[in-house]
């Protein structure tokens, strides 16, 4: 178990930051509250000012699914986060994960009324609740309905990922038909805005983030006026424009409002709002990345992107304006250029000695995606060094040792993943060359022809058993298994393809397969001139 400095802390130690303290935790830990979810930025400037106080928390959904040794990343985030506070997870399924002993982990149902009731019994009262579990829509409305209740005076109840309010296979749908995660919270919005709302103090809505705040017992409900965003937009000389709600006849009226108050202002709007059926698209619809997935025809308002919050009061609601196209979940994209900067900055604070092997292989998995690029050499050296056995990691490296003709090396690494039962048919391609090269051409051939039979479509392997093939089985079968394939390689990969297709067609008299690709290599690569084979690397899928 390791409890992490934080940057704020010590800013001599560790990378230089553009990032919260809380994010920079989320990253060395590897938990995807940061990078594939933009929720710890949140989280730091809500929570932060109760870092020092020996809180109470509990997140439901621990993370690795059933494998008891994986997951756990957020709650050794947040037991850095919270130097003084008890952290408590709750997870489906048994976890067998030591995070010290301010992390407690329980098994259980998060719809199961007396297991709630024991672990509040036991744990709480929570300070802090936050909802990362099934995103199933009737559990999240039912664990709100057992714990908010429950919840410490002054405390914080976080639904994370209710863009699922809108898929169905989480049983969810465009109509928000209940349960419904989101509808719920229309529903506590509605009652809020007309002074019903019981022991909600005020509603904040974020991208795939809903939270809603309860009051202190025996004091005042906390005002409008006195919102953190609104102190934050004074502090930094942001616009705020103030209007009344109930002016709002429509849309083009809201945008006019919008307009005035820049990219980054804020609308504090007043009073009770007559076009309800208006704050309910404004409030669905900052998910609108994600809503397209399922609903791409659905029609969208002209603020869906550019609205990045909510704060809504008895009083009132703040439009928070700003950028609103973070990309997470099912609508994730590696190429956006928000997470261009943050996969940069991933990799900055990822220097810092501190980080872990879940912090590492979280980073790699993002860098994995497409068009994200990938990690360098000493992000791979450092995995190595703590012994890592991630399939991934095995896979990166692999391309690695490929790529610089370590083929005794790559031989070792492709051997131990072997052994530990990973069978990505990348990594067996790799295996085969590396025999190949080697000088065990006959066992490469036979790991390789099984490969294909077992996945007879897998690109990686069709390359590698050609290659094999070709120098120690049949010439032809070889010729025949990659001209077979060549349409379906990447563009990018298909003028070494050919090459090797040329130099098998001629070497088994097949003068029209060769001249066939001699053509179409010349229409890729008008410089192509050499034809001579070399030992190549697997493509990826």
């Amino acid at each position: 178990m390791v409890s992490l400095l934080l940057a704020d802390q010590n800013p001599q130690q560790g990378a230089a930051l553009l990032t919260d303290a809380l994010s920079r935790l989320a990253i060395l830990h590897g938990t995807d509250k940061y990078g594939f979810h933009d929720y710890t930025p949140h989280y730091h400037a809500m929570l932060g000012p109760l870092r020092d106080r020996p809180i109470r928390l509990l997140e439901i959904g621990i993370g690795g699914y059933s494998d008891p040794l994986r997951g756990g990343e957020s709650l050794a985030m947040w037991r850095d986060y919270f130097p003084k506070g008890e952290i408590t997870g709750l997870d489906i399924a048994r976890k067998d994960l030591n995070l010290g002993p301010r992390v407690a982990i329980r098994q259980g149902s998060q719809v199961d009324a007396d297991c709630l009731s024991r672990l509040v019994e036991e744990r709480g009262p929570f300070d802090v609740i936050l909802d990362d579990g099934s995103h199933q829509n009737a559990h999240v409305v039912e664990s709100f309905r057992l714990l908010f209740p429950t919840l410490a005076s002054g405390g914080v109840y976080i639904i994370e990922d209710v863009q699922t309010a809108l898929f169905p296979k989480f049983g969810g749908s465009l109509e928000l038909k209940a349960p419904n995660s989101l509808a719920m919270a229309l529903e506590r919005v509605a009652k809020l805005q007309a002074g019903q709302g019981g022991g909600m103090a005020r509603i904040e809505r974020f991208h795939n983030l809903i939270v809603i705040h309860k009051r202190v017992a025996r004091q005042k409900r906390p005002l409008l006026t006195e919102d953190r965003h609104l102190a934050a937009a004074k502090a930094e000389g942001r616009k705020i424009v103030e209007a009344e709600a109930g002016d709002l006849v429509d849309l083009t009226a809201l945008t006019a409002l919008a307009a005035s108050a820049g990219t980054d202002g804020i609308l504090m709007l007043r009073g009770p709002w007559q076009d309800q059926a208006l704050l309910r698209d404004i409030f669905v619809q900052i998910d609108h990345r994600e809503m397209r997935v399922y609903h791409p025809k659905a029609p969208l308002h002209g603020l869906a992107g550019r609205i990045a919050g909510l704060s809504i009061y008895p009083e009132g609601v703040l439009l928070l304006l700003g950028e609103n196209s973070y990309p997470s979940n099912f609508a994730f994209d590696a190429r956006h250029p928000q997470v261009t900067a943050v996969l940069a900055e991933m990799g900055e604070v990822l220097t810092d000695k501190a980080a872990t092997e879940k912090g590492l292989l979280a980073h790699l998995r993002l860098k994995n995606l497409p068009g994200a690029g990938k990690v360098g050499i000493a992000h791979l050296d450092r995995l190595q060094a703590m012994g890592c056995r991630d399939p991934l990691y095995r896979l990166q490296r692999a391309e690695l040792l490929a790529e610089r003709h370590q083929w005794r090396d790559l031989l070792r690494l492709c051997r131990e993943a072997q052994s530990d039962g990973h069978s990505d048919p990348r990594l067996t391609a790799h295996l085969g060359l590396a025999l190949r090269e080697t000088g065990q051409g006959g066992e490469a051939l036979q790991i390789l022809r099984a490969a294909q039979g077992r996945v007879p479509d897998s690109l990686p392997i069709i390359a590698a058993l050609a290659e094999v093939e070709f120098d120690h089985g049949d010439k032809s079968a070889a010729r025949v298994l990659l001209a077979g394939a060549i349409d379906r390689f990447p563009p990018e990969e298909q003028p070494i393809r050919l090459r090797a297709l040329i130099e098998m067609a001629q070497e088994t008299g097949d003068a029209k397969t060769a001249l066939t690709a001699a053509i179409r290599l010349q229409r890729l690569d008008p410089s192509a001139v050499s034809i001579r084979r070399e030992p190549v690397s697997p493509p990826g899928d």
